[in-house]
């Protein structure tokens, strides 16, 4: 009790020393100036037994006042470094290149913690749409991921609804357990939902503590606002977004350090500034609030939610387009042969599938496939060698029934064995974090189908001006201008 007694009159004395100024002027006595009449930190309330207490808080003091420091924080405010470190000096910002992560962001729902996270107020029909939320959440990471590891970072409520109900390669963690952890710097995909964002009356009490002994007085009792933000871009101008704001300056400087700054440390588990050409990383940023770091695209929520065709690739390696053989192998996802059928009629011509890293690559081109057995007809699929190795063993374990013939798609006039004889491979740089596909190659010059303009990494192989999203547009680039292209991360083979 001395002890309390002691800290609430240090703490008071501080604050009065801090707050009121005497001007001598030409006055004996001087007068009293009071920069500010409340005291910050300061609370009336009730114990844990329910009797009138006094709570009284104040930041701790680094053991540094004297001495040399280096002063390293990725997120840090400086004014709020100032209260812990008065005689901090210049301050330099830095600002490290990652040019192998893309990020995109989903940008039309809020993701709060009360829509997707458990409560005890929850009747039968909130608990089922939240669990539906959370595995839709889920799913998009599994898909973006096709397979390889990722990350699910969001609200500790959140992560303890899904664990064990994720995949073995999705790795989940919580906000406020990022800081230092190496845990997600291998992932491929690193999905960060929501936004941690305390109440305007924590912000005010945060807020007052550590400005209890500074002259400015802290707003009590201020509401949330919704204040403008702006999302920068890689690529293009800034876009207007929105945010939550506290009225209060110093109150909003604790809020971004609780929010934004903990959302972009959720980003960098995945270290980014780390990554290389054979370990890309893609993020995915599930909320509204602007991030620090540059953002490759603003998108819905139904653009990168999957589709079960797309969801089924992510698990199995293989994408199948047979509607029977999708309901029997994945019953799951397909629960009839019906429901199998629509689905593959409602997702002709979509371009979700753009998100998926089995379907970017390149050289997973469609192939067919053909079961054994009289009436058999042959289907498209397209795989992923680094999961699937022995096809023809795939679709006996799964379909039980051997396969009759296996081929990739080709101009008919060409058997494989010429083709082969005849051609060798070659990489074309190109622009990352696009899809491509190649037909059938030509002696002396290769037909490349684009599904977005490249005219400003190419001016002299693009020659024709292609609209964006036109997949049926296509050039013939001769193999002399190959050598021309500048180096860049992402490329795709060509046979020529």
């Amino acid at each position: 009790d001395a002890s309390n007694m002691a800290n609430l009159w240090r703490c008071i004395q501080e604050q009065l020393e801090a707050v009121v100024k005497i001007d001598w002027g030409d006055t004996n006595g001087g007068n009293k100036i009071i920069v500010r009449e409340q005291l910050n930190g300061l609370r009336l309330s009730k114990d844990k037994d329910g009797h009138p207490a006094i709570f009284a808080g104040r930041r701790k003091r680094l053991l540094c006042d004297k001495k040399p420091i280096l002063v390293l924080d990725a997120t840090g405010d400086e004014d709020l470094l100032r209260l812990a470190a008065p005689h901090l000096g210049e301050v330099t910002r830095a600002r490290a290149k990652a040019p192998h992560a893309r990020v995109v962001q989903v940008v039309d729902q809020r993701f709060g913690m009360r829509a997707m996270c458990p409560h005890e107020t929850d009747d039968e029909a909130a608990s089922a749409r939240k669990e539906s939320k959370r595995q839709r959440i889920a799913e998009t990471t599994e898909a973006v991921a096709g397979g390889k590891s990722a990350g699910l970072l969001s609200y500790k409520a959140f992560e303890e609804a899904v664990v064990g109900k994720l995949p073995s390669n999705i790795i989940p963690g919580h906000f406020q357990l990022l800081r230092g952890r190496n845990t997600w710097e291998h992932v491929s995909v690193l999905a960060v939902v929501g936004r941690p964002l305390p109440q305007a009356k924590e912000l005010e009490r945060v807020a007052a503590i550590l400005c209890y002994d500074q002259p400015q007085a802290i707003g009590q009792g201020l509401m949330m606002a919704e204040g403008r933000a702006w999302h920068r871009m890689r690529d293009a101008a800034p876009v207007e977004g929105k945010r939550e704001v506290h009225p209060d300056a110093w109150c909003e400087k604790v809020r971004r350090q609780i929010t934004e700054a903990e959302v972009e440390q959720a980003i960098g588990r995945g270290r980014a500034v780390r990554r290389g050409a054979v370990d890309p990383l893609t993020v995915l940023v599930f909320g509204q609030t602007p991030v620090a770091c540059a953002v490759d695209q603003l998108v819905s929520f139904a653009e990168v939610e999957p589709d079960e065709v797309i969801l089924f690739a992510a698990r199995h390696g293989i994408e199948l387009t047979c509607p029977a053989h999708l309901s029997s192998v994945a019953p799951d996802l397909f629960p009839s042969l019906e429901a199998a059928r629509s689905m593959v009629r409602r997702r002709s011509g979509s371009n979700r599938s753009i998100y998926l890293n089995l379907q970017n690559d390149p050289l997973l081109t469609p192939h067919k496939y053909q079961l054994a057995g009289a009436g058999q007809r042959s289907h498209d699929y397209r795989f992923d060698p680094a999961r699937v190795t022995d096809v023809a063993a795939w679709f006996e374990a799964y379909l039980g029934q051997p396969l009759m013939t296996i081929k990739s798609k080709m101009r008919s006039s060409e058997a494989p064995d010429q083709c082969k004889a005849k051609t060798n491979v070659i990489r074309l740089p190109l622009p990352p974090r696009r899809a491509y596909v190649c037909d059938a190659p030509q002696p002396d010059e290769v037909q490349v189908c684009f599904g977005r303009p490249l005219i400003d990494a190419y001016p002299k192989a693009c020659p024709l001006n292609l609209r964006a999203n036109t997949l049926k547009s296509s050039i013939l680039i001769p193999n002399s201008t190959f050598d021309r292209h500048p180096s860049n991360e992402g490329s795709i083979a060509c046979r020529v």
